[in-house]
């Protein structure tokens, strides 16, 4: 009651000053602040104990009107209180004591009451002769877990019980598969995250209110499935077998020509060397037989003999496949690290061919007659090499391009 002896106190404090104020009518009173108390709350009749009653009634008086919102085993579907005496009724409660519930009521203005302790009581049942007693709780058998590692997010257990009743999970595993029969059960986990789940256990409680021993579902781990399997080319990871450059590719492998990488890819994409489409070509055309072809003769002065293209260079310079650069800051180099431009590969795979015409020729519209490379592309335009109306001259010449030109003069007869 301590609530209301404090409104007294303010009662009787502004009355004399009002007194105050009429004796000395030039004294303005000043404006006091208005106070919002929260409502307070008084059992007024409790629940009785023992009762027989699963859904016992429960009556408090609240000062103000507000929200009732309950805590502990107690619940009800009443959520609203009124000024003055409020009768509630609890929903159904399990057998056994309850001594946590507690009620508050929160007014208009958000201002929340003293939680109200409801007073211990118990549910019980009258004794009955022809009742029998259920003291045993039920027994739970794991028939099938989860897969220790699963991509499955939703993923399903199975379990014997031999006395139905109501289900309950924990350790991260929930279903909204709520009651067991006695006999087989089958739950399905609600979606799970990816990770480790080490604690997930299930628990049967019977009519009577006994309650399982935890059934423990053993540790699995749920994992991102992997992407669909994709076949590829030969033995290649990154070509698909459905590229449209497979057939090529398995071709310039078969005789040698391009093996693909050491780490087992192809590379369609990589940009060739000067060195190394020096290699191809000479394998293309079966020119090279690992003798030692430079004779102690340097043919370049940016070569050396430990250069693993050493001796291609020798090989292809001797057959003037290549001849290196004949003017500018380049001249007398072969340059092998450079990457390689269309018409410089065009011109060391066609020297290898007959019938490559002169250079006052037309072919491709952005190649002009007369250039040292014109006969060339008129070759690959005649022949397909390079599709479309351009060449390109200075592109980079890509792997996958030059196992396709090579596959082309192949299927033409022409290698």
């Amino acid at each position: 009651m301590r609530k209301h002896s404090l409104l007294s106190g303010i009662v009787v404090g502004v009355m004399a000053f009002t007194m105050t104020a009429q004796a000395f009518p030039d004294f303005e009173l000043p404006d006091f602040p208005e106070f919002d108390f929260p409502p307070f709350l008084e059992i007024v009749t409790a629940v009785p104990t023992p009762t027989t009653d699963t859904t016992p009634d429960f009556t408090f008086s609240s000062s103000e009107a507000g929200t009732i919102s309950y805590s502990g085993d107690c619940s009800s579907s009443t959520t609203a209180a009124v000024a003055g005496n409020n009768t509630i009724t609890f929903d159904s409660l399990g057998l056994g004591s309850h001594s946590n519930c507690e009620i508050v009521v929160t007014d208009a203005v958000a201002n929340a009451s003293t939680p109200l302790v409801v007073p211990s009581f118990s549910v019980i049942i009258l004794f009955d002769p022809g009742f029998v007693f259920d003291l045993v709780a039920p027994t739970l058998t794991l028939d099938e877990g989860v897969d220790s590692t699963t991509t499955d997010k939703t993923p399903t257990i199975k379990f014997t019980s031999d006395e139905a009743g109501t289900v309950y999970y924990s350790g991260l595993c929930t279903s909204s598969t709520t009651a067991a029969v006695a006999g087989s059960n089958t739950v399905t986990f609600s979606s799970l995250e990816f990770g480790t789940y080490s604690a997930c256990t299930v628990r049967v409680v019977d009519s009577s209110g006994n309650v399982s021993a935890s059934l423990a579902i053993p540790e699995f781990t749920v994992v991102a499935p992997l992407p669909p399997a994709v076949a590829t080319c030969d033995t290649f990871p990154d070509v698909d077998l459905s590229d449209p450059a497979c057939e090529a590719i398995k071709y310039v492998k078969s005789i040698g020509a391009m093996t693909g990488n050491s780490d087992g890819t192809f590379d369609p994409d990589g940009i060739l060397q000067r060195d190394q489409v020096a290699k191809i070509v000479l394998e293309t055309f079966g020119l090279f037989a690992g003798s030692d072809y430079c004779d102690g003769v340097n043919p370049f002065g940016d070569i050396t003999v430990a250069d693993w293209s050493y001796q291609y260079i020798c090989r292809a310079k001797a057959l003037e496949i290549v001849t290196g650069y004949l003017s500018g800051p380049d001249k007398g180099f072969y340059r092998p690290s450079r990457s390689m431009n269309r018409v410089e590969f065009l011109a060391i795979l066609l020297r290898n061919l007959p019938g490559v015409p002169g250079n006052d020729v037309s072919s491709y519209s952005d190649v002009e007659v007369g250039v040292w490379y014109s006969g060339y592309a008129k070759y690959s335009k005649d022949n397909g090499l390079f599709a479309g109306t351009k060449l390109y001259p200075t592109q980079y010449v890509s792997r996958e391009e030059v196992a396709e030109v090579i596959y082309k003069l192949h299927l033409d007869g022409k290698i």
